[in-house]
């Protein structure tokens, strides 16, 4: 993944990418900018060329299970049942001894917030809340995050709106 020069001045100084060489020595995920920064580690300097959904886990003490599942090509419209099956892969590694997961959309383009970023978090968001009220999902769900050419950000609830 790489970014071309005129948006490499848009990362900022002063937010490093901090190399990972094995997750398994990688620091503890505990808070939610200690996930973006693993974000920006795991997607590296930007530059996609398509629209992914990215998947990884951590156990009980924040540390990354040696897993990474990218879904790639997302449509803008998520089928309900793909929603469903995504809510399975998501919850599958608790056997594992995942205790939380984290999501990220990544595509190419700026960092703003599109609607189709909102459309697909949200249909993602809705299918994470059905799970979990029929106990279908029992992890911890960490606040999803998209990742662009220029940035890597939390989508908070306003974003989502």
């Amino acid at each position: 993944m790489t970014r071309s020069s005129e948006s490499a001045m848009d990362w900022p100084e002063d937010d490093p990418i901090e190399p990972i060489t094995a997750i398994e020595r990688a620091s503890h995920v505990t808070t939610v900018d200690d996930l973006r920064r693993r974000w920006r580690s795991l997607m590296g300097d930007g530059g996609f060329g398509r629209t992914s959904l990215w998947i990884i886990w951590f156990d009980e003490r924040g540390q990354q299970l040696p897993v990474v599942v990218p879904i790639d090509d997302l449509p803008a419209e998520l089928e309900p049942d793909g929603v469903d099956n995504l809510i399975m892969i998501i919850g599958s590694p608790a056997e594992l001894g995942a205790a939380s997961v984290a999501l990220l959309l990544s595509r190419p383009g700026p960092g703003s917030v599109i609607d189709e970023d909102r459309r697909r978090a949200n249909q993602i968001l809705a299918g994470v809340h059905r799970a979990q009220q029929r106990g279908a999902l029992e992890l911890k769900v960490w606040p999803l995050h998209l990742a662009t050419t220029d940035s890597v950000r939390q989508l908070p609830v306003d974003d989502l709106l």
